[in-house]
């Protein structure tokens, strides 16, 4: 059973439609056949959606849904963000159509709450927010503490990255 979702860096750019603001229908079929095993993915089955986000190819940041705790966190390496809370409410209304529209159920988007983040672990230069991104994804994921990530640590955390990706894509065949 599928229980994370992580979604491509896409998924936020057309849910927001630059320019057009939320639009549900350009992501939803997103929820529809989108597993390795093309099976649809039911949003209230989830424990949590990890959502990253690429502000125009110069920043990247972090929402993360925990769907059990009716929660939409959004963490930012660079603090603070103008935009987090509107991401968070883009999200949290996505959520909000897809099971009305896939599973016919009204959800309480009140019972709802939205945290910005404010004391997760900040890069100390312009160039590490994808690796940050990356870290509090995976430290969210294996529910460790992001205060296990340090800026001293990030060139190793890079290069385990990297190895990760190569070795994952040799023994599933995709490497050329």
């Amino acid at each position: 059973e599928l229980s994370a979702w992580y979604l491509s860096t896409f998924f936020m750019t057309k849910l927001v439609n630059t320019g057009h603001g939320y639009n549900y229908d350009n992501v939803r079929k997103w929820s529809k056949g989108r597993t390795r095993r093309n099976r649809h993915i039911n949003l209230l089955d989830l424990t949590r959606m990890y959502i990253p986000i690429n502000h125009n190819n110069l920043h990247w940041s972090l929402i993360v849904v925990d769907i059990g705790k009716n929660n939409i966190r959004y963490l930012d390496s660079l603090l603070p963000s103008n935009h987090g809370e509107e991401y968070c409410r883009r999200v949290l209304q996505y959520i909000k159509d897809d099971v009305a529209d896939k599973q016919q159920i009204q959800l309480d988007i009140a019972q709802w709450t939205i945290t910005i983040g404010t004391t997760q672990p900040q890069q100390e230069n312009d160039v590490d927010c994808g690796m940050y991104v990356i870290m509090y994804a995976d430290c969210l994921y294996h529910n460790f503490s992001l205060q296990l990530i340090e800026a001293e640590h990030i060139s190793t955390l890079r290069k385990w990255v990297a190895i990760s990706i190569y070795e994952d894509n040799v023994t599933s065949g995709e490497s050329s």
